[in-house]
């Protein structure tokens, strides 16, 4: 029997969800979401309620299409969302950095000016929980670099720098109920 390719697709992407089983679905928490990039209907994007920027990652010319790694907070830590904030903008030509000050992570992130230029954060405080622990800088990336996963940790200040704020980094900590 002879399959049409659309029919190939459906097939193949039903068999990779049977073999996740119920395991896959419980990963499905903790994800990508993105691309947040200038563009007018993708300018802004949030990890939610639950989760906060625990990596991330550039893709595109100039660091265009900025997609962030939304993490669970651990048990025990909760985020006061009637406390969320965002930032002014940012850019490599000014201020080239912000952050969401004493025991809050970066939970979103807008995008404005060709390539992605200008940035503002969404932060929110922790309602529960704290950020503890040495502070970690992480290395500069582009679109050049592999993802950023920041080990467990979450970000809580981000730099840009370079032409259209083509190189970031961001400051993580860790997070503890």
């Amino acid at each position: 029997m002879k399959f049409g390719a659309p029919l190939k697709k459906i097939l193949l992407v039903s068999l990779a969800w049977a073999a996740l089983g119920t395991s896959g679905l419980a990963r499905a928490a903790d994800g990508w979401i993105g691309p947040i990039s200038d563009e007018y209907y993708r300018n802004f994007n949030s990890c939610g309620s639950t989760r906060a920027v625990g990596g991330m990652q550039c893709m595109g010319r100039y660091c265009d299409n900025v997609y962030l790694f939304c993490k669970d907070l651990p048990a025990g830590v909760t985020l006061d969302l009637a406390r969320r904030f965002r930032t002014s903008w940012f850019s490599e030509e000014n201020t080239y950095w912000r952050d969401c000050g004493s025991n809050a992570v970066i939970t979103g992130l807008g995008c404005a000016k060709s390539y992605c230029d200008n940035m503002q954060l969404e932060c929110t405080p922790l309602a529960t929980g704290r950020r503890t622990g040495s502070v970690w800088g992480q290395s500069f990336f582009s679109e050049e670099n592999p993802a950023q996963y920041f080990s467990g940790r979450f970000a809580f200040k981000l730099y840009a720098k370079g032409k259209y704020s083509d190189n970031l980094s961001a400051d993580t900590q860790a997070v503890q109920p």
